[in-house]
C-alpha cells in the first residue's frame, strides 16, 4: 500500500534528521516510524496495575513495629483462623516479629 503525506517543513526535517541518523533515506524511516506506532496499544486501552511485592515480607515491611498489639480492643481482635495457608502466614509473620526481639 503506498501512502501520500503532507508534512510541514519541519516535520520533514525531522523525518530527515531520524533517516540520517539511522542511515536510511527518508522513505524507509518514515515506513519504519509507521510501523512502529501501528505496534503500540492506544493510550486509553492498557490498564496499569501496580507490581507485585517480592514477598510477603516486603509487602508488609512498613507496616512491622507500628503498632501495639496490646492497644488492639477486644472486639477489633480476630480469632485464629482454621485454614493453613493463612496460618502459615501467620506463623511466618511471628517468627519474623521474634527475630526483631518483639514480644510475641
Amino acid at each position: 500500500m503506498s501512502i501520500t503525506i503532507e508534512l510541514t517543513p519541519e516535520e520533514e526535517a525531522r523525518l530527515y534528521t531520524i533517516a540520517m541518523r539511522e542511515g536510511q533515506d527518508t522513505a524507509s524511516a518514515a515506513a519504519r516510524l509507521l510501523r512502529d506506532a501501528l505496534r503500540l496499544d492506544p493510550p486509553g486501552d492498557t490498564v496499569q496495575s501496580a507490581p507485585e511485592p517480592e514477598s510477603a515480607f516486603e509487602a508488609l515491611k512498613d507496616f512491622i513495629g507500628k503498632f501495639d498489639s496490646q492497644q488492639v480492643r477486644p472486639e477489633e481482635q480476630f480469632l485464629p483462623s482454621t485454614d493453613p495457608q493463612e496460618r502459615a502466614f501467620g506463623d511466618i509473620l511471628d517468627e519474623k516479629y521474634r527475630k526483631q526481639g518483639f514480644r510475641i
